[in-house]
């Protein structure tokens, strides 16, 4: 049986690193920076606008370009900006690579709607990961994510709002629905690696044994 792991988050509640666990247990690849690099192949920008861009609304990225454009007279260059790719082409791209990934081989995709764009399949285990504020927000604190707290709580609060924005706007559904998922689970709830274990454990279940 092919089994495909999705993995939605919330910033800083550990979807990364549960991500990276669970492939590893499981003997099979997990997906993030390389749907990125693979969609630079289809839309004409850089792995790193693509990376700098990725799961943010387009109401986002009008009033960033605004600001650019309407800088102040002594700037260098005036002329207004607009994106060469929109967000429903660049969410279409990576949305070609992770089908065509998934299709192939076992994996782990965290992140980028795939639960949501994906077809469903027997071997399909589709996992929201959240977490309170305030865990979040020390997460962002160790890993060196944010310098201070005051920073990190903006990074949290900016994070949850532009992607709701962003994921209402590319397919019509709130991200955090339960429906949408077979688990949802509050990663504040155990060290990280014991939920890792039980995550690999509900996949293995779930899908009959695989990936043992």
């Amino acid at each position: 049986m092919r089994i495909t792991v999705t993995l939605a988050r919330q910033l800083g509640c550990g979807g990364s690193y549960l991500g990276e666990c669970i492939a590893e247990k499981l003997g099979i690849r997990c997906l993030d920076r390389e749907i990125v690099s693979r969609a630079t192949q289809h839309v004409a920008l850089d792995e790193s606008e693509i990376a700098a861009r990725e799961e943010r609304g387009t109401p986002f990225w009008e009033r960033m370009l605004r600001g650019i454009s309407a800088g102040p007279p002594e700037a260098l260059y005036h002329a207004p900006l607009t994106p060469s790719v929109s967000d429903q082409e660049l969410f279409a791209a990576e949305t070609e690579v992770m089908k065509a990934i998934a299709a192939a081989e076992d994996c782990v995709i965290v992140g980028r709607l795939a639960s949501h764009v994906l077809p469903s399949h027997p071997g399909m285990v589709n996992i929201l990961l959240h977490a309170p504020q305030s865990f979040r927000i020390q997460r962002l604190l160790e890993n060196s994510a944010a310098p201070t707290k005051k920073i990190a709580q903006e990074m949290v609060t900016r994070s949850d709002d532009t992607r709701k924005r962003y994921i209402t706007q590319m397919v019509g559904r709130g991200w955090d629905d339960a429906e949408n998922y077979h688990l949802c689970l509050d990663t504040s709830c155990l060290p990280l690696p014991q939920i890792a274990e039980f995550l690999t454990d509900f996949v293995r279940r779930r899908t009959g044994g695989h990936g043992a």
